[in-house]
């Protein structure tokens, strides 16, 4: 299904057509704010500027800026909560497992923090695990790292 409707645009005025899904959606130049012109210029002065930041995922054991550090158990307990709330769906982002030569699985999911000192800000956790525990689940969050050193800021991402 493909949604798209008539916009004006922010900075210069202009009616455009702005198309939130479907095919196109993700084309450089549809943004729900600017038309195709002004998105375009904008596009064109910000390529021009170097990346200072990237994020990277991190256990949060290495983390010295976090209050508290959640646990896998903590993520399972969250992810219980976020399916009560919904009504019984699985609301969690997966990543592709991974599979070792003698089949056991390890899991790789993520889950927002559902209460404690996380619980208003839109961190994700994401838990590693493997399907027959020969190693302990490992939580890891991203944290922002400086591009051209590889150092953490200590800035959550």
């Amino acid at each position: 299904m493909t949604t798209a409707r008539q916009k004006r645009c922010t900075r210069c005025g202009q009616r455009y057509v702005f198309q939130s899904s479907g095919e196109g959606c993700g084309h450089p130049l549809n943004d729900p704010n600017w038309c195709p012109q002004c998105k375009g210029a904008v596009n064109e002065a910000v390529a021009k500027l170097p990346r200072l930041l990237e994020p990277r995922w991190v256990p949060v054991a290495e983390v010295p800026t976090l209050v508290e550090r959640p646990t896998a158990d903590d993520c399972r307990r969250w992810f219980d909560i976020h399916v009560e709330r919904n009504g019984g769906m699985w609301t969690r982002r997966i990543w592709p497992g991974l599979i070792s030569a003698d089949g056991a699985i390890m899991n790789i999911w993520g889950v927002t923090a559902a209460d404690g000192p996380y619980r208003d800000f839109p961190f994700l956790f994401q838990v590693s695990e493997w399907s027959d525990n020969r190693e302990p689940a490992v939580v890891k969050v991203q944290v922002e790292v400086v591009k051209a050193t590889g150092v953490p800021t200590g800035n959550l991402w």
